[in-house]
């Protein structure tokens, strides 16, 4: 009976409680509107003037620093054909402004991106961007803190498509260092400038995986630039980036070996076998020549040599040259041919005069025709085995050079 007693009281205290905690949650939330409306509303604060633009004469021109900052979560599609990469970043960027202290809490005010429109923002933009994209799905991606010191926090996702000035001699051994550069459209430097921040001002997912690319470091550096209208901050991070060579060695080098060797085999076919040798150059050098304008479509129209057309050119030699070599036995053969007939023709033509008592003298025509040192040298059967050794030897060491020529320096 105690207990039944005592429950109404029990019921009683619970409410206050609940009563009390809903008062404090109230006060807390009432608290943070009254803040932000203290701040811009009856602070009447204008975000079209910088942090101390408006304060007294001492500190009208106190330059803004804007600490900025880069999360690379993605870094792909680079294409060499429109000079181009894309980058999936976190975009930071933090500042002081006076107009925004409180004391009423010792915790930062997180707002919604509405407020963005509110603050003053710093103009910030990228100078070598070709387009980008603010991402608001499901709602705008955008991160906005102020703390009790003024200073500001701002954090959004931004897609960008970076212009890269790309520089093809070793393609596809090439390395390509790329920047992102971000600079002020309307504040000279003495107003506002630009900073790195402290930690982390540019670091890049390590689960990135490029499929053609490797990052093989990042580097920060200023860029600050002067035009007529004034010296404007500008800071710019830097990627240096490796090409994969594995899958050029699968799709292209591999291929173009095998061509060649297959232009070889016309060594060991006899050269009487016309259709098979002229068939076999001429398959060779189409399927070459093919995969010359294949590999050429997707580069760039540049006017330079690239290694990869140096590679498909002499290897385009190569397996001309070995068509070629069977037009240099074709005319040998026919040489020796003609020369063997002549000889018949000869033995078998020579004048029987008959002189000195009937004895029989034969008479042998002296102007035989005979094949030169050269010509000997050069006989159908010599040029082909000659070949044989000569070819694939000039192959060998045209690849020693040229992997050393192109690999050493990337080294």
């Amino acid at each position: 009976m105690s207990f039944l007693n005592s429950a109404p009281m029990l019921t009683s205290v619970g409410l206050l409680i609940l009563l009390l905690l809903d008062t404090v949650c109230g006060l807390n939330h009432s608290s943070i509107e009254d803040i932000l409306d203290r701040l811009f509303v009856q602070n009447k604060y204008n975000s079209h003037l910088r942090p101390s633009a408006n304060m007294d004469k001492e500190l009208s021109d106190k330059t803004t620093f804007v600490s900025i900052g880069f999360y690379v979560q993605s870094l792909g599609s680079i294409s060499e054909v429109n000079m181009e990469y894309t980058l999936d970043v976190y975009f930071r960027q933090s500042w002081n402004d006076p107009r925004l202290q409180f004391n009423d809490t010792d915790k930062h005010i997180n707002t919604g991106p509405n407020y963005v429109s509110k603050l003053w923002i710093p103009d910030l933009y990228f100078m070598n961007s070709k387009k980008e994209t603010f991402h608001t799905v499901t709602a705008p991606n955008a991160l906005l803190r102020i703390f009790p010191n003024g200073d500001v926090f701002y954090s959004q996702r931004l897609s960008l498509v970076v212009d890269c000035n790309m520089h093809l001699q070793y393609f596809p051994m090439d390395e390509q260092t790329c920047d992102l550069k971000t600079m002020t459209y309307g504040y000279v430097s003495k107003d506002l400038t630009l900073k790195w921040m402290t930690e982390d001002s540019l670091t890049i997912n390590e689960k990135n995986q490029l499929p053609e690319f490797q990052v093989m470091k990042t580097d920060t550096a200023d860029c600050t630039q002067t035009f007529i209208t004034g010296n404007y901050s500008c800071l710019k991070a830097i990627f240096h980036i490796s090409r994969r060579i594995e899958v050029y060695l699968v799709q292209t080098y591999l291929p173009s070996v095998l061509i060649v060797v297959l232009s070889w085999v016309n060594f060991w076919i006899d050269h009487r076998a016309t259709p098979a040798r002229v068939s076999l150059g001429l398959l060779c050098v189409l399927t070459m020549t093919t995969q010359s304008t294949g590999v050429q479509a997707k580069l760039p129209r540049v006017s330079y040599i690239k290694a990869m057309d140096v590679w498909l050119y002499v290897c385009l030699v190569f397996v001309f040259g070995a068509l070629l070599e069977y037009a240099l036995v074709n005319v040998q053969s026919r040489k020796q041919e003609d020369n063997s007939k002549k000889k018949y023709q000869v033995q078998n033509g020579n004048s029987v005069n008959k002189e000195n008592g009937g004895v029989e003298t034969v008479i042998v025509d002296m102007n035989l025709p005979k094949l030169s040192c050269s010509e000997q040298w050069l006989s159908a059967e010599r040029v082909d085995s000659a070949s044989r050794v000569l070819f694939p030897s000039a192959f060998a060491i045209f690849n020693l050079i040229y992997w050393l020529h192109y690999q050493l320096p990337q080294s």
